[in-house]
């Protein structure tokens, strides 16, 4: 048996096939081998964000210098904290950059935003410029929790309470 060396998928419109068409690159949608090379190359990625914090470029955002938390990723969204001056957003902006390059992954610019707290708002114009990313607002949802720039009372944990 020969091993497969190009995939051809078709169309099924109303029970009947309509027309071929090569694949181009990568694994099928549902194949095992995704969530491993997925993991592999977030591995790298994330060697390459703790890097922007090694001395002297030390640009942990505030709250998370402590524990030193660069940046979190969840199947396939990635948050990225960092100190909110433009060195060190363009600094994440290029590891970005590089990641792409090397692995064909992209950031889709439609739904990237970033998000801002205590940044002067002539600091947040130079970073949002420079960077071409939409600002986005606070309060928002993320998996289904309210995400605060405020600080998080009582009443805030009652949702996951109740869920728990």
């Amino acid at each position: 048996m020969a091993c497969v060396t190009g995939s051809w998928f078709t169309l099924k419109v109303n029970g009947a096939h309509h027309g071929f068409f090569n694949g181009k690159s990568g694994v099928r949608q549902g194949d095992l081998l995704s969530p491993y090379l997925f993991v592999l190359s977030m591995e790298i990625l994330s060697r390459q964000l703790r890097t922007m914090c090694q001395p002297p470029n030390v640009s942990y955002h505030p709250k998370c210098s402590r524990i030193k938390l660069t940046h979190l990723v969840f199947a396939d969204d990635l948050m990225i904290f960092t100190r909110g001056d433009l060195p060190s957003v363009q600094q994440a902006a290029t590891i970005l950059s590089s990641f792409s390059t090397w692995s064909g992954l992209t950031a889709s610019l439609e739904k990237t935003e970033v998000y801002f707290g205590g940044v002067l708002p002539a600091v947040r114009d130079l970073i949002l410029n420079a960077v071409g990313i939409k600002k986005g607002s606070f309060s928002f949802r993320y998996l289904g929790y309210l995400i605060n720039d405020s600080r998080l009372t009582v009443d805030m944990y009652d949702e996951l309470l109740l869920k728990v």
